[in-house]
């Protein structure tokens, strides 16, 4: 599952060689970490983060066949100039995505 995340950031951004993936795995289920150059963010996002929910989607659909799920996170790293206001989006972003994840399990 992280080649395929990997294989398909790849050829979406502008910077293919800054394209990092992780997979932190557990009994039940992978959580798939997407690192890109800061420029390419927005590419692997999309518009409205269409990119980012059809990648998911692929995703999930890969993961069916091993019968674990998977779950792909989009890390920005953070830079020192602006270190509290990136915390504030990524404890949102990660509220969004843990109540996102509880909705789809119900």
């Amino acid at each position: 599952m992280k080649e395929l995340v990997k294989y398909i950031a790849r050829y979406l951004v502008d910077n293919p060689d800054e394209v990092d993936v992780r997979e932190i795995a557990g009994d039940q289920s992978s959580v798939i970490e997407l690192r890109t150059a800061k420029s390419d963010l927005g590419k692997v996002i999309g518009k409205e983060g269409r990119t980012a929910k059809a990648i998911r989607t692929l995703l999930s659909a890969s993961s069916a066949k091993t019968g674990k799920r998977a779950f792909l996170e989009i890390v920005e790293d953070k830079d020192t100039d602006t270190d509290k206001d990136k915390d504030k989006d990524k404890d949102t972003a990660t509220a969004t995505a843990t109540a996102t994840a509880t909705d789809e399990e119900k």
